[in-house]
């Protein structure tokens, strides 16, 4: 299992034990490898979403000609989205602006103001990129790959601390820490071009490189830095350490745990005509169960026909097996 990261924001999920299970995990640089190192097994490769923007070892961006500026929008999904509060205020402002949706955000729950235009989840992010003069986001992930790429980076909306999603943000996540010294901040009351145009003045600052540098690597060859992690895995296997695999035992044993757990609440919360309904079921099929084993480890015949019947698109095993099957376990 290769587990690839796919952004940097919300930490608190992107760094979960959850990588514990995989058996390489890609990861864009030094920062996440860092943050990950002590319970899984990761190699920093890069960012390969990118690579096209900096093939030619430099980005090459065509932004709008003229006075009147577009901007990138492209805010998270869910509790922790600014959609809601930032889209009506975009139509006061002086700007052309692209709404790039979250793969999670409903289609069909967004009303444009007339200088906002859309595009989904599959629109080309190196594309849109290179097309724009900035980009304004929240809590997505979005915000990392503009300043990785050079855009000026703007940023909006609020934590709630009492939402569901708020669990899935760090500390650093909260404060914006690892951002505030290369993006800016809009609270919706000031005037979002000049937000841009302190935003613009933070490109060409040292901290953004420094930054970029802590973030990612291999700009530009980052598909071939993970196809050559992952030949190195097949080739060689896992070097997994002994708190990689104490981890993956102690989160599977407990995954499973909280499973029956659950599945033991489910029952004891069932009517009891139900549960003894199931139990008169369960009686009955097994009997005929036994006797359908029997015959077909007594039989060849009736062997072949089920093998005929049996389509193996369906179950790689062979039908043989089914007398060391248990019986049917039908809902309880």
């Amino acid at each position: 299992v290769v587990a690839q990261q796919y952004s940097l924001a919300k930490e608190a999920y992107q760094y979960g034990v959850w990588r514990a299970h995989a058996h390489l995990n890609l990861m864009y640089g030094p920062y996440s490898v860092d943050k990950v190192r002590g319970f899984c097994g990761a190699r920093a490769v890069g960012n390969p979403l990118l690579d096209q923007y900096f093939a030619n070892g430099r980005p090459d961006r065509d932004p709008s000609v003229g006075s009147r500026p577009r901007f990138l929008y492209m805010p998270t999904y869910g509790d922790l989205s600014s959609l809601r509060t930032v889209l009506p205020r975009l139509g006061d402002i002086d700007a052309d602006f692209t709404l790039k949706l979250h793969h999670a955000e409903p289609r069909s729950q967004v009303a444009l103001p007339s200088n906002v235009s859309l595009v989904h989840s599959d629109a080309d992010p190196v594309r849109l990129f290179q097309q724009h003069d900035g980009v304004l986001t929240d809590f997505s992930g979005s915000a990392f790959d503009a300043i990785y790429a050079g855009l000026p980076v703007v940023l909006a909306g609020i934590a709630d601390p009492s939402v569901k999603d708020y669990a899935r943000l760090s500390d650093a996540d909260v404060s914006r820490s690892l951002l505030s010294s290369v993006a800016t901040t809009w609270s919706g009351e000031d005037d979002l071009l000049d937000s841009f145009g302190t935003a613009r003045d933070l490109v060409d600052k040292p901290q953004r490189t420094e930054l970029v540098a802590r973030l990612f690597v291999n700009p530009g060859t980052a598909g071939a830095a993970c196809a050559s992690a992952i030949g190195d895995l097949l080739e060689n296997g896992e070097a997994a350490e002994f708190s990689v695999l104490q981890v993956r035992s102690a989160t599977k044993r407990y995954i499973q745990l909280n499973r029956q757990l659950r599945i033991r609440i489910a029952r004891q919360s069932e009517p009891e005509s139900v549960v003894a309904g199931a139990s008169r079921q369960r009686e009955r099929v097994r009997p005929l169960h036994r006797r359908l084993r029997a015959r077909l480890a007594k039989s060849p015949t009736l062997r072949s026909l089920a093998n005929r019947l049996w389509p193996a698109r369906q179950s790689p095993l062979p039908i043989t097996v089914l007398p060391l099957m248990p019986p049917p376990q039908l809902p309880a």
